[in-house]
């Protein structure tokens, strides 16, 4: 086969000597390819437009290191000048994205210049949400260098409210993150991040320099210097710092940075309620006291700032006067004992009322305060007739913290006058949605009939009452079919136990593939991943607490936190996942994770306990003569 020659390059054919000529004479011509940004920034005043479209274009490529220059040359004397950096630090043309970027930190900030200060805003926050603190590096370059000020300060909050433990072997690498970020930079964020990264680096609270931070933030506030700079964003500074000391050990410190500022909170009751429960949340009771003593007449008229002080005084060890303020909030709005009063009152005044102290029972519940918040139910449950639709609810609310918390007889008292209701009154089915509500509250009673039988010893007789609570429950409570395998029984139970869960296994990987076709049919709406992350849940929990593909389980758990991240019950259930095959450290690690993000939930806390117990066997187990380890 023959093949034709490859044509010479034409430029081969000039001779050498001419081509170092021409080289040469285009050095010569040619400017300087990298001049300074300051050389840049004087010809946008240049009076030919070829040569300031020229300079434009150069700084455009230069990107965020013409930065600097460019804020410099806002305030130039040339007011051509200053306009054209403006019109540049405030265009599109900024990468906010870096090639090492991880994938979700640059779908994140893709054009994110376009957007609004909103949009922006969202992103940001968004990216102190991205899991394993990935956005962190990227919300020091908006700090560093987005335009709007109020929106750099915010970068900086979120990236320093990220929650690191102090043996996160992340710290050193964040911090010197930051200090390349920041450098020397001189806007109110790059200080903040220079403070912070210096405590993270030097494993200490520079109590000091955060106190000089947060004082030229509030004179900038009182002489009203700059438009950026408000009462709220000092008190997220304050927060911050005060996060800073009490996760250092210096809590002392801590209390005292926010006590010198407790004049920043509105004397109102939501800032109030949101200033005690973050004070609580990390720790610092003796804030919520300060607080109790400034507006003790406006804590008297509300019940939770009257329990977030009661929490206070049991963190302090003053149990007895903490009992007192809960039984002075539990008065304030009180539904009326005596009929004859509740007669005065509209039956939309009574449920309204009722609705309040649920929610305050909710509230007390989520912060691990169950004795109050039963008491608050009780009230409600006691007080309105069993027909009432805010007294149902509160009852199933009720029942279920207790179930929990394992009251189960306590359970099974308390539902059986609505179930009996609920079988003679069909107006209170139809205001309650309908039978299928009752079913669930069936099924709910006669699961928790059974666990107490089997808490008595009584497995026998607990069986058929499971299977009761299992054809009641629409839909499927799986934890009921975990119960019933979990159970001893004869080789009968077991096979027939086998089948429903089998069935159940394949019901379960139906939903899944429907929920993926629905995902992707509104994937384009933003839509539909949160269902397929629950169906994933759903049988990641179910396989996990019996039997079948445990790796597949782990998988699709692991899936269903890529959907939706950070939620502590897909947590709970990819910690039961990794404990199913065998890595108990990390499902130690996982479960940790899920009860801080919900702290005082007693099964998570259960389970954690229950792992930590079996990695601390598994730690104290001597060493293998077949491996020697």
């Amino acid at each position: 086969m023959c093949h034709r020659p490859k044509p010479r390059s034409w430029w081969l054919l000039i001779p050498a000597s001419l081509l170092a000529t021409a080289a040469s004479a285009v050095a010569a011509e040619a400017p300087d390819r990298e001049p300074p940004a300051a050389e840049l920034i004087e010809k946008l005043g240049s009076p030919s437009y070829a040569t300031r479209v020229r300079a434009r274009e150069a700084l455009q490529r230069r990107g965020l290191s013409a930065f600097d220059a460019l804020q410099e040359a806002l305030s130039h004397p040339d007011a051509e000048i200053a306009k054209s950096a403006r019109r540049l630090v405030g265009s599109l043309w900024v990468r906010w994205a870096e090639p090492g970027d991880p994938p979700a930190v640059r779908e994140t900030l893709e054009q994110y210049g376009a957007q609004s200060e909103r949009e922006r805003a969202s992103r940001i926050e968004l990216l102190g949400e991205l899991p394993g603190a990935v956005g962190l590096p990227a919300l020091a370059r908006l700090a560093r260098y987005e335009p709007n000020l109020r929106l750099s300060e915010r970068a900086a909050l979120v990236l320093m409210r990220h929650p690191l433990d102090e043996n996160d072997d992340r710290r050193e690498t964040l911090a010197r993150s930051v200090h390349r970020v920041v450098g020397e930079n001189d806007r109110a964020a790059s200080r903040w991040l220079r403070v912070y990264a210096d405590d993270l680096a030097d494993d200490r609270f520079a109590a000091d320099r955060w106190r000089s931070l947060i004082t030229d933030q509030r004179e900038l506030v009182e002489k009203a210097a700059s438009e950026f700079a408000t009462e709220a964003s000092v008190t997220q500074l304050v927060r911050v710092a005060a996060t800073r000391g009490a996760a250092a050990g210096a809590r002392d410190e801590a209390i005292r940075i926010v006590t010198e500022h407790l004049d920043l909170i509105p004397a109102q009751r939501h800032e109030l309620i949101e200033a005690s429960s973050w004070a609580l949340d990390h720790g610092l009771h003796p804030v919520v006291l300060a607080l109790l003593e400034q507006h003790r007449e406006l804590f008297d008229r509300q019940p939770l700032l009257l329990y977030a002080a009661a929490e206070a005084h049991v963190r302090a060890g003053d149990h007895d006067q903490a009992e007192s303020l809960a039984k002075q909030a539990l008065q304030i709005n009180a539904l009326p004992a005596a009929p004859e009063d509740r007669d005065q009152l509209s039956e939309k005044q009574l449920e309204e009322m009722a609705h309040a102290r649920r929610e305050i029972g909710e509230e007390l519940a989520s912060r691990g305060l169950f004795g109050w918040a039963e008491r608050e139910y009780r009230h409600v449950v006691e007080t309105l007739d069993v027909t009432s639709v805010s007294g149902a609810f509160t009852r199933v609310k009720l029942a279920r913290m207790l179930g929990e918390l394992r009251k189960h007889r306590e359970v099974v008292e308390l539902l059986d006058p609505l179930i009996t209701r609920l079988e003679q009154d069909e107006q209170l089915n139809r205001q309650l949605n309908n039978a299928m509500f009752a079913n669930t509250i069936r099924s709910d009673q006669e699961f928790h009939r059974a666990l107490a039988l089997i808490r008595q010893g009584r497995e026998e007789a607990a069986a058929p009452v499971l299977e009761k609570a299992w054809d009641l429950s629409n839909p499927p409570n799986i934890d009921i079919l975990i119960a019933m395998y979990r159970l001893p029984g004869d080789n009968q139970w077991k096979e027939r136990v086998r089948e429903t869960l089998e069935r159940t296994i394949r019901v379960s990987e139906t939903d899944i593939r429907n929920a993926e076709i629905k995902s992707r049919q509104m994937g384009q709406f933003g839509f539909g991943d949160e269902q397929l992350a629950s169906e994933l849940n759903q049988y990641a929990w179910l396989v996990s607490n019996t039997e079948g593909d445990y790796r597949k389980a782990l998988r699709y758990s692991q899936r269903s936190l890529e959907l939706s991240p950070n939620e502590s019950a897909l947590l709970d259930t990819c910690a039961r996942c990794h404990f199913a095959v065998g890595e108990i450290a990390e499902a130690v690690q996982v479960q940790r994770k899920a009860v801080r993000l919900q702290p005082h939930s007693p099964p998570m806390e259960r389970q954690l306990e229950e792992f930590e117990k079996a990695l601390a066997e598994k730690t104290d187990e001597p060493a293998s003569p077949e491996t020697g380890s």
